[in-house]
């Protein structure tokens, strides 16, 4: 009886388990998670929240994982879940990226306290470098939080980390064919993803050591993707193209690319690279003009790029309020995807549009 108990056990968490336990988390988050800002509630009060919710966030919440057929489930059920296993992926570095530049532009201490702790818990304080490897571009962002810790403090260690950040990213390029920075070295293929992982990190090295190899990386290889990955007709991105032969490869119109795209144009708006403006209706979905669903990490993209070109612009977060929680999470961010043509189904709450959230009411806010 006792094995029979087991085994059904076991079949229960190996066959079933993987299956429900996405819909159980979209029905609690339905009726039981905290409910909805209003467009009537206070910005300031949002943005507190989003705040709190920030400093206490450890780990991904994203879903990374999606079902793909028996099989292949349950061996990914015991395996480690997608970037689950690298220190400060995307999501994580861009909630730091977030989290610095509130401390820099509004000097709040207790940010500032918090992220000393943080950024010397990944320093080894004999070398002054990162007490772990990068492995892969999307880790890259994890620079800013020391080059806006240096700026905060003035304590020379942060700096000597995003010089070292900076050296590493420069053996990488110099290994590549043409200099150009793939996502994965491997491919013969430019992701659109990857400009918006390190042209950030390279330009605010840039204006932080007036070092021109930094600035001049982030122009050649915005130009390329330009040349080769851009739609001329509407300035949109593609998700990415084929290097050897200059073929154009998946969704045209995949929404978290195009961000991705214009979150780097955001950082170097002033070298007046040939692009066309996005227009004020462009629809914040994940495959904007064929899709409706709400992608909060399109739309944050988009205003930080659309706040960078107008600095008289007056920023307004009612674009987001109602994906904001009022536990401070932000809501409706698409899943990761999982290579051309294969984009996630699943929309959850997410570090990255937190940290990007951040940054665009304190970086590129109405001066």
């Amino acid at each position: 009886m006792v094995t029979i108990l087991v085994l059904s056990l076991l079949v229960n968490i190996i066959f079933i388990l993987p299956y429900i336990k996405y819909y159980i988390d979209k029905l609690y988050r339905r009726y039981f998670d905290s409910p909805f800002f209003t467009l009537r509630d206070d910005d300031s009060k949002i943005i507190l929240s989003v705040l709190k919710a920030s400093l206490v966030l450890r780990k991904g919440k994203m879903v990374q994982q999606e079902y793909k057929g028996l099989f292949v489930d349950v061996k990914a059920f015991f395996e480690p879940k997608r970037n689950s296993y690298i220190v400060n992926n995307f999501y994580m570095s861009y909630l730091y990226v977030g989290l610095s530049q509130y401390a820099l532009s509004y000097n709040d201490s207790s940010v500032i306290d918090f992220l000393k702790l943080k950024a010397d818990s990944w320093i080894d304080l004999k070398t002054n470098k990162l007490n772990y490897k990068l492995t892969q571009i999307d880790q890259y962002p994890i620079g800013i939080l020391y080059i806006n810790m240096y700026y905060v403090t003035r304590e020379n260690k942060y700096k000597q980390v995003a010089d070292d950040i900076f050296n590493s990213f420069l053996s990488i390029r110099n290994s590549t064919e043409n200099n150009i920075i793939k996502y994965n070295s491997e491919l013969n293929k430019y992701y659109v993803d990857a400009l918006g992982m390190y042209i950030p990190f390279l330009m605010e090295y840039y204006y932080l050591t007036d070092n021109s190899i930094a600035k001049d990386i982030a122009v050649e290889n915005l130009n390329e993707y330009y040349k080769w990955g851009v739609d001329k007709e509407t300035g949109m991105p593609v998700h990415g193209y084929n290097i050897k032969t200059g073929m154009k490869i998946g969704s045209a119109n995949w929404g978290r690319g195009i961000g991705w795209y214009f979150l780097a144009k955001a950082y170097c708006d002033d070298l007046k690279l040939i692009d066309k403006s996005i227009d004020v209706d462009f629809p914040y979905t994940q495959f904007p003009s064929s899709s409706e669903h709400f992608d909060s990490s399109v739309a944050i993209m988009v205003e930080i790029f659309k706040q960078s070109k107008c600095k008289d612009r007056k920023l307004s977060i009612d674009f987001i309020k109602t994906h904001i929680r009022t536990n401070g999470m932000i809501d409706s961010c698409s899943g990761d995807t999982y290579g051309f043509n294969d984009y996630s189904h699943a929309f959850s709450e997410s570090e990255l549009c937190n940290g990007l959230f951040l940054l665009l009411i304190s970086k590129f806010r109405n001066q």
